[in-house]
């Protein structure tokens, strides 16, 4: 079970909270391959929405799985108890995009530039262009996440209404998303493998 420190406690539950209809914590449990995502929520009091600021558009939130969580220990050589709050709060951002994405949006040819919640200058170095801050408004000038149908994804698209999608990240990383089009009382939530 990941622990964070009671700093971090604080600091994600120290925004005000968004009226709840179902928590994120209670919509992922029908995920079994979110469970270290689940008890990292679970070390906060269950509830995300508490560090989103209110947003009209709603979130969706790109949930790693826990093959995800394991890959970046292995990557990074450290395991998500040794990360500084400053740092796991930045993670927590980035997972976040701006709007309330469904496999429907995901599905276009020409794919979909979503901003996330980081907007940290230190990682992100981008002003939005027009078409984001009209799509996004105040809220486009966030870090991009780049989404689009894999050849093979959009095969079985058609044949079981749900698609693995290649999501790529700012530093260019290609990561496999499963639009599982969750819902929770922020917005939606999709599943990733990083």
């Amino acid at each position: 079970m990941v622990q964070l420190n009671s700093a971090v406690a604080f600091a994600l539950l120290g925004s005000a909270s968004v009226a709840s209809a179902q928590s994120l914590l209670s919509a992922l449990t029908s995920y079994s391959q979110t469970s270290v995502f689940q008890s990292l929520l679970q070390t906060v009091g269950g509830n995300l929405s508490a560090i989103l600021p209110a947003e009209p558009l709603g979130y969706t939130l790109f949930v790693p799985s826990d093959a995800a969580f394991t890959q970046y220990s292995r990557d990074k050589g450290i395991s998500l108890t040794q990360i500084p709050p400053a740092s796991l709060l930045n993670l927590l951002q980035y997972h976040a995009g701006v709007g309330k994405l469904t496999s429907k949006e995901f599905a276009s040819t020409a794919g979909l530039t979503v901003p996330t919640l980081l907007k940290d200058e230190a990682f992100n170095n981008r002003s939005a262009g027009a078409e984001l801050q009209q799509a996004y408004g105040n809220n486009a000038n966030g870090q991009v996440l780049f989404i689009s149908a894999s050849p093979l994804g959009r095969a079985k698209f058609l044949i079981r209404q749900a698609s693995p999608l290649q999501l790529r990240s700012g530093l260019g990383r290609i990561t496999t998303m499963d639009a599982v089009d969750g819902v929770w009382d922020g917005g939606r939530f999709q599943v990733v493998d990083r």
